[in-house]
Protein backbone atom coordinates (compact mmCIF):
# COMPACT_ATOMS: atom_id res chain seq x y z
CA UNK A 1 0.00 0.00 0.00
CA UNK A 2 1.35 3.40 -1.15
CA UNK A 3 2.52 6.11 2.11
CA UNK A 4 -0.13 8.94 2.25
CA UNK A 5 -0.03 12.87 3.33
CA UNK A 6 -2.13 15.63 3.29
CA UNK A 7 -0.70 19.18 3.35
CA UNK A 8 -1.92 22.43 2.40
CA UNK A 9 -0.83 24.40 -1.14
CA UNK A 10 0.58 27.06 0.86
CA UNK A 11 2.78 24.79 3.20
CA UNK A 12 4.02 23.00 0.29
CA UNK A 13 4.66 25.97 -1.86
CA UNK A 14 6.90 27.85 1.11
CA UNK A 15 8.70 24.66 1.77
CA UNK A 16 9.87 24.26 -2.13
CA UNK A 17 9.85 28.28 -2.87
CA UNK A 18 10.73 30.46 0.30
CA UNK A 19 14.69 31.93 0.11
CA UNK A 20 16.43 32.84 2.74
CA UNK A 21 15.66 36.96 1.16
CA UNK A 22 12.32 37.65 2.00
CA UNK A 23 11.77 40.91 3.05
CA UNK A 24 10.77 41.24 6.79
CA UNK A 25 7.93 43.76 5.76
CA UNK A 26 5.82 40.78 3.99
CA UNK A 27 6.47 38.88 7.42
CA UNK A 28 5.37 41.11 9.58
CA UNK A 29 1.97 41.56 8.28
CA UNK A 30 1.45 37.91 8.73
CA UNK A 31 -0.84 38.85 11.40
CA UNK A 32 -3.65 36.59 11.44
CA UNK A 33 -6.68 38.98 12.74
CA UNK A 34 -5.27 42.12 10.31
CA UNK A 35 -4.97 39.65 7.31
CA UNK A 36 -7.93 38.12 7.75
CA UNK A 37 -10.20 41.62 8.28
CA UNK A 38 -7.89 42.50 5.07
CA UNK A 39 -8.93 39.48 3.20
CA UNK A 40 -12.69 40.09 4.37
CA UNK A 41 -12.82 43.82 3.00
CA UNK A 42 -11.44 42.76 -0.22
CA UNK A 43 -14.10 39.47 -0.40
CA UNK A 44 -16.84 41.94 0.31
CA UNK A 45 -16.42 43.86 -3.06
CA UNK A 46 -16.83 40.52 -5.18
CA UNK A 47 -19.62 40.51 -7.31
CA UNK A 48 -22.63 38.20 -7.19
CA UNK A 49 -21.74 34.51 -8.67
CA UNK A 50 -18.11 35.27 -7.57
CA UNK A 51 -16.62 32.92 -4.90
CA UNK A 52 -14.76 32.89 -1.39
CA UNK A 53 -13.07 30.40 0.36
CA UNK A 54 -13.28 27.82 -2.54
CA UNK A 55 -11.88 24.08 -0.79
CA UNK A 56 -10.15 22.74 -3.66
CA UNK A 57 -7.81 19.47 -3.46
CA UNK A 58 -6.15 16.95 -5.54
CA UNK A 59 -4.31 14.02 -5.11
CA UNK A 60 -0.59 13.87 -6.98
CA UNK A 61 1.61 10.40 -6.96
CA UNK A 62 5.37 10.74 -6.36
CA UNK A 63 7.85 7.76 -5.93
CA UNK A 64 5.48 5.84 -3.68
CA UNK A 65 3.63 8.29 -2.17
CA UNK A 66 0.50 9.88 -2.32
CA UNK A 67 0.44 13.22 -1.93
CA UNK A 68 -3.13 15.09 -0.90
CA UNK A 69 -2.77 18.90 -1.86
CA UNK A 70 -5.52 21.00 -0.27
CA UNK A 71 -6.09 24.63 0.13
CA UNK A 72 -9.17 27.82 0.12
CA UNK A 73 -8.47 29.54 -2.36
CA UNK A 74 -9.17 33.28 -1.33
CA UNK A 75 -11.36 34.05 -4.30
CA UNK A 76 -13.24 32.81 -7.85
CA UNK A 77 -14.24 35.32 -10.13
CA UNK A 78 -16.35 34.64 -12.98
CA UNK A 79 -15.73 37.27 -15.77
CA UNK A 80 -16.39 37.14 -19.20
CA UNK A 81 -13.14 36.00 -20.50
CA UNK A 82 -13.41 32.86 -17.79
CA UNK A 83 -13.06 31.94 -14.33
CA UNK A 84 -9.91 34.29 -12.52
CA UNK A 85 -8.61 32.82 -9.48
CA UNK A 86 -7.95 35.88 -6.70
CA UNK A 87 -4.95 35.57 -4.63
CA UNK A 88 -5.21 38.00 -1.49
CA UNK A 89 -1.85 39.25 0.23
CA UNK A 90 -1.50 42.48 2.53
CA UNK A 91 2.06 44.27 2.37
CA UNK A 92 3.62 46.96 4.62
CA UNK A 93 5.66 48.00 1.39
CA UNK A 94 4.87 51.06 -0.90
CA UNK A 95 2.54 49.44 -3.81
CA UNK A 96 4.92 51.31 -6.24
CA UNK A 97 7.61 48.96 -5.20
CA UNK A 98 5.82 45.40 -5.98
CA UNK A 99 6.31 44.46 -9.81
CA UNK A 100 5.09 40.52 -11.13
CA UNK A 101 8.72 39.37 -9.67
CA UNK A 102 8.85 40.28 -6.77
CA UNK A 103 7.25 37.72 -4.78
CA UNK A 104 7.14 34.16 -6.69
CA UNK A 105 6.06 32.09 -3.63
CA UNK A 106 2.39 34.04 -3.42
CA UNK A 107 2.47 33.17 -7.74
CA UNK A 108 3.29 29.92 -6.74
CA UNK A 109 0.60 29.45 -4.13
CA UNK A 110 -2.19 30.76 -6.40
CA UNK A 111 -1.04 28.63 -9.05
CA UNK A 112 -1.30 25.83 -7.02
CA UNK A 113 -5.04 26.60 -7.11
CA UNK A 114 -5.54 27.45 -10.32
CA UNK A 115 -4.72 24.17 -11.42
CA UNK A 116 -6.82 22.38 -9.28
CA UNK A 117 -9.79 24.40 -10.20
CA UNK A 118 -8.83 23.65 -13.96
CA UNK A 119 -9.03 19.98 -13.25
CA UNK A 120 -11.69 19.88 -11.40
CA UNK A 121 -13.78 22.11 -14.25
CA UNK A 122 -11.79 20.90 -17.73
CA UNK A 123 -10.06 23.98 -18.51
CA UNK A 124 -7.52 24.67 -21.24
CA UNK A 125 -6.84 28.00 -19.89
CA UNK A 126 -6.97 30.32 -16.68
CA UNK A 127 -6.54 33.54 -15.19
CA UNK A 128 -4.55 34.18 -11.85
CA UNK A 129 -4.50 37.21 -10.16
CA UNK A 130 -2.60 38.93 -7.30
CA UNK A 131 -4.69 41.22 -4.66
CA UNK A 132 -1.46 43.39 -3.17
CA UNK A 133 -3.56 45.27 -0.24
CA UNK A 134 -1.28 48.56 1.47
CA UNK A 135 -2.11 47.47 5.00
CA UNK A 136 -2.13 51.34 6.22
CA UNK A 137 -3.73 52.79 3.17
CA UNK A 138 -5.88 49.97 2.41
CA UNK A 139 -4.95 51.06 -1.75
CA UNK A 140 -4.74 48.12 -3.88
CA UNK A 141 -2.74 46.59 -6.46
CA UNK A 142 -3.83 43.53 -8.97
CA UNK A 143 -1.28 41.83 -11.41
CA UNK A 144 -2.58 39.33 -13.40
CA UNK A 145 -1.25 36.05 -15.71
CA UNK A 146 -2.56 33.80 -17.95
CA UNK A 147 -2.10 30.40 -17.55
CA UNK A 148 -2.20 27.07 -19.52
CA UNK A 149 -3.64 23.62 -18.49
CA UNK A 150 -0.47 21.61 -19.33
CA UNK A 151 1.75 24.84 -18.00
CA UNK A 152 0.31 24.43 -14.45
CA UNK A 153 0.50 20.67 -14.80
CA UNK A 154 3.76 20.69 -15.21
CA UNK A 155 4.52 23.47 -12.18
CA UNK A 156 2.37 21.49 -9.75
CA UNK A 157 4.41 17.96 -10.99
CA UNK A 158 7.98 19.73 -10.11
CA UNK A 159 6.90 20.90 -6.74
CA UNK A 160 5.83 17.78 -5.81
CA UNK A 161 8.54 16.20 -6.77
CA UNK A 162 11.07 18.85 -4.93
CA UNK A 163 8.63 17.86 -1.44
CA UNK A 164 8.84 13.97 -2.21
CA UNK A 165 12.23 13.34 -0.39
CA UNK A 166 11.24 15.89 3.02
CA UNK A 167 7.77 13.81 2.60
CA UNK A 168 9.68 10.87 2.68
CA UNK A 169 11.39 11.24 6.06
CA UNK A 170 8.13 12.64 7.42
CA UNK A 171 6.68 9.78 6.81
CA UNK A 172 9.77 7.67 7.87
CA UNK A 173 8.95 9.40 11.26
CA UNK A 174 5.31 8.92 11.12
CA UNK A 175 6.14 5.03 10.94
CA UNK A 176 8.50 4.65 13.10
CA UNK A 177 6.68 6.75 15.89
CA UNK A 178 6.11 3.51 18.13
CA UNK A 179 9.62 2.30 17.85
CA UNK A 180 12.41 3.61 19.87
CA UNK A 181 14.72 6.50 18.29
CA UNK A 182 16.63 9.50 19.34
CA UNK A 183 16.62 12.73 18.52
CA UNK A 184 19.53 14.26 16.63
CA UNK A 185 19.75 18.30 16.19
CA UNK A 186 21.91 19.53 13.57
CA UNK A 187 24.59 19.69 12.71
CA UNK A 188 26.20 17.73 15.64
CA UNK A 189 25.44 14.28 13.55
CA UNK A 190 25.17 15.09 10.08
CA UNK A 191 28.47 15.99 8.05
CA UNK A 192 28.00 18.97 6.30
CA UNK A 193 29.08 21.16 2.93
CA UNK A 194 28.42 24.43 2.43
CA UNK A 195 26.78 25.11 -0.89
CA UNK A 196 26.05 28.81 -0.32
CA UNK A 197 22.91 29.23 0.73
CA UNK A 198 22.31 25.84 1.26
CA UNK A 199 23.76 23.02 3.25
CA UNK A 200 24.00 19.38 2.13
CA UNK A 201 23.48 17.32 5.09
CA UNK A 202 24.43 13.72 4.69
CA UNK A 203 23.57 11.55 8.11
CA UNK A 204 24.00 7.66 8.62
CA UNK A 205 24.12 4.85 8.23
CA UNK A 206 21.06 3.87 10.28
CA UNK A 207 22.31 0.92 13.01
CA UNK A 208 18.91 -0.67 11.74
CA UNK A 209 18.77 -0.60 7.80
CA UNK A 210 22.54 0.39 6.87
CA UNK A 211 20.71 3.41 4.50
CA UNK A 212 22.46 6.77 4.42
CA UNK A 213 19.79 9.75 4.46
CA UNK A 214 20.28 12.69 2.37
CA UNK A 215 18.86 16.06 2.84
CA UNK A 216 19.19 19.94 1.79
CA UNK A 217 18.85 22.66 4.25
CA UNK A 218 18.33 25.87 4.15
CA UNK A 219 20.27 27.98 6.44
CA UNK A 220 16.89 28.86 8.32
CA UNK A 221 16.77 25.22 9.41
CA UNK A 222 19.91 24.80 11.12
CA UNK A 223 17.40 23.95 14.24
CA UNK A 224 15.50 21.70 12.41
CA UNK A 225 15.52 17.80 14.55
CA UNK A 226 16.04 14.85 12.36
CA UNK A 227 14.94 11.33 13.68
CA UNK A 228 16.69 8.23 13.14
CA UNK A 229 16.34 4.88 14.70
CA UNK A 230 18.87 3.80 16.95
Amino acid sequence: MEDQMTISVRDLVSYVYRTGSIDERFQSNTALVEGTAIHQEVQKTYRDGDEKELFLQHEFEQEGIVLLVQGRCDGLLQTEDGPVVDEIKSTARELEELDEDTHPVYWAQAKGYAFMYMHDHHLNHIVVQLTYVQKKTKDKKRMRRTFRYEELKAFMETTVKAYSSYAGILLHIREQKNVPFRIWSFPSAATVKDNGSWLEVCIGPSKKNGIYLHRLLLESEKRFLLYFLL
